[in-house]
């Protein structure tokens, strides 16, 4: 049986019609076709007592950025003291936001930059909101001050947070109280709560708490606000919260030394720009950092943590460049010496042998 057969120009025409489809089903898509992979900026943000408070607080962020960022996805990634320290170490993300001990430190070890300070609605002013509460019982009245810590047991959440230990330490510092003259430190970790467990049950006499989470512990728990006391207790400003210890700096949002400046720019624009946040907070200028570079001193932490080393590697590392100079110095004047003692010689040589 013969089968009926079609035109050339059909043919040909059919070909034509068919050749995009088959070209868009059949064949590879080119570099052109593919989706543009959509730019990510990196945010660390953080979170020393919990994710979830964290994320409460910063939620707004992305959204604002990324409407002031148009082309550009943003990401906030929540991590505890150590892993936000590593994630600047290895240049892991863009920028990142962190209380103002914790800047100081990378701007001094990575060559961080602080773009903007948050302004809180829980604080007196960017410039003055991180400090300590010493905590200890209502009915403790052997300890009326900073001073009478010495000997004390205390505990703490971290020794890595600035408001929550640093700045207390500062204090007691101050108060002529060092770390040697505590009977004991421990540190709780992240369960706050456990910090009045261990004062309520006689197993620690102070707790260092970081500014107004004392009074968060204390609000429809087990624990009443009546039953504790502030050492040495400051005078209120208008959120509050009880403190031992001058206030400092609010949380900065900073970038990290290998982030574009032209992305740094902006995004310091936009932070600016920002409108205040349904929960009240909003950005401002960098603050002065120097209070904060006085309690890291004072501690020998962070940047100056080689101060408290006395072995003769720690020596090296903070003196080599001088030491360094000093011996090509050595080396210089003992190569005079040579060279001018055997030129003498030669010379007396010379004028015996002229004489003879």
């Amino acid at each position: 049986m013969a089968f009926p057969t079609i035109p050339a120009a059909i043919a040909a025409a059919a070909c034509r019609a068919l050749l995009p489809a088959v070209l868009a089903f059949g064949l590879p898509a080119t570099a052109s076709d593919l989706p543009v992979p959509v730019p990510e900026v990196r945010i660390g943000v953080m979170a020393p007592e919990g994710v979830s408070d964290v994320l409460h607080t910063w939620e707004f962020l992305a959204p604002m950025l990324e409407r002031a960022l148009p082309g550009y996805r943003v990401r906030l990634e929540t991590l505890d003291v150590s892993a936000l320290r590593n994630v600047v170490a290895r240049s892991q993300a863009d920028f990142f936001i962190a209380n103002s001990g914790f800047f100081v430190e990378m701007e001094s070890r990575y060559g961080a930059t602080a773009l903007a300070t948050v302004d809180s609605p829980r604080a007196e002013s960017p410039q003055r909101a991180l400090g300590t509460a010493v905590v200890a019982l209502a009915s403790r009245r052997d300890l009326p001050s900073l001073s009478a810590v010495s000997g004390k047991r205390v505990v703490a959440v971290s020794e890595q947070l600035f408001g929550g230990f640093q700045v207390g330490m500062f204090a007691l510092h101050t108060a002529g109280v060092e770390r040697d003259d505590l009977a004991s430190l421990r540190f709780v970790g992240y369960d706050t709560q456990r910090m009045l467990d261990e004062l309520a049950s006689g197993r620690a006499d102070v707790a260092l708490i970081r500014r107004c989470l004392l009074e968060k512990l204390t609000t429809g728990t087990r624990h009443a606000r009546a039953a504790f006391r502030v050492i040495d207790e400051q005078p209120s400003d208008r959120s509050g919260c009880a403190v031992s210890t001058p206030l400092y700096p609010d949380w900065a949002f900073a970038r990290l030394k290998g982030t574009s400046p032209e992305l740094a720019r902006r995004v310091a624009i936009a932070l600016l720009a920002m409108p205040v946040s349904a929960d009240g907070y909003s950005w401002t200028v960098p603050m002065d950092y120097d209070n904060v570079h006085e309690v890291l001193r004072g501690l020998e932490v962070g940047p100056y943590e080689t101060l408290s080393e006395r072995t003769l590697d720690a020596l090296y590392r903070r003196f080599r460049i001088a030491l360094a100079t000093f011996a090509l110095a050595v080396l210089a004047v003992a190569f005079h010496v040579v060279h001018s003692e055997k030129l003498v010689q030669r010379r007396t040589r010379d004028l015996r042998i002229a004489l003879a």
